[in-house]
């Protein structure tokens, strides 16, 4: 076949369980959301690297993170690849074999984790998902309260918008340090929830450098202590949030209907 094939080129990784690992697209803007590498779509033969790693997590874009943000390492074992064309679909297997350098570490070693990085990786995953909840409804709120003082609105509206935001303010604080702005500011500013859960998240399953990660196979028992340290403040923080958005936020728009103002969307 010569030329430039018109229909969109997938290639999909999927591990023993059918659990996806990566994937891989000609579709210039999927590419970009899903953080990979572009396929071509050229006729001949193509080359593309896959860093043996599943996703990292979805981060926040916009603002300074500090922490690994990696993908958690593939264990040795089978996968499958799946090539889509069109409707034209192939599937190969592949077989990834652990470094014969490493001695001691068992499959179920390997097996374990990834189970433990995949499962703080989402737990980082929701955190960002929760905190563009907040953002959103923070700025609806900040610009009712503007526009509803700017239109005389009576002062109890305003006001409560103003303790919502302080509410949702509180609680992003503790999931984020707001003050960074650059590097050096991690130096100067205290860590907050997502970075310590970054920080475990880079021992279980990052590069194994001087920057950041730990020893190929089973984590430390400390780990596993330590996420369910950090899940306890998580589940805390979250619950708090979910009273504003869930329970304060509809409130207040029952209030804003009644005066005939825009209500806050929170998303989904």
């Amino acid at each position: 076949m010569a030329g430039e094939n018109e229909s969109e080129v997938r290639l999909e990784i999927a591990d023993a369980s059918g659990r996806n690992v990566r994937s891989f697209t000609s579709d210039s803007v999927t590419a970009a959301e899903l953080g990979t590498t572009r396929l071509e779509t050229e006729a001949g033969a193509h080359r593309l690297e896959w860093d043996l790693t599943y996703a990292g997590p979805d981060t926040l874009g916009g603002v300074e993170i500090s922490g690994f943000t990696g993908g958690v390492k593939a264990p040795p074992g089978e996968y499958q690849v799946r090539l889509t064309v069109g409707d034209e679909t192939q599937t190969r297997p592949i077989t990834v074999l652990p470094d014969p350098r490493i001695e001691g570490v068992t499959q179920d070693d390997y097996d374990e984790q990834l189970r433990l990085g995949l499962a703080v990786r989402d737990t980082i995953s929701r955190i960002y998902d929760e905190l563009r909840r907040l953002a959103s409804a923070r700025d609806q709120l900040k610009s009712i309260q503007e526009r509803a003082s700017q239109a005389g609105y009576p002062s109890e509206l305003t006001s409560r918008a103003e303790s919502l935001v302080t509410a949702l303010v509180e609680i992003e604080e503790e999931l984020r340090q707001v003050k960074n702005q650059s590097g050096q500011d991690m130096l100067r500013f205290p860590p907050k929830l997502d970075t310590q859960f970054l920080t475990l998240y880079s021992y279980v399953t990052g590069v194994d450098n001087y920057s950041f990660g730990g020893p190929e196979g089973r984590p430390a028992a400390g780990a596993y202590t330590r996420f369910d340290d950090l899940n306890v403040e998580w589940a805390t923080l979250r619950e708090r949030l979910e009273v504003v958005l869930g329970t304060d936020v509809p409130a207040f728009n029952a209030e804003l209907r009644q005066a005939e103002v825009p209500a806050v969307i929170v998303p989904r």
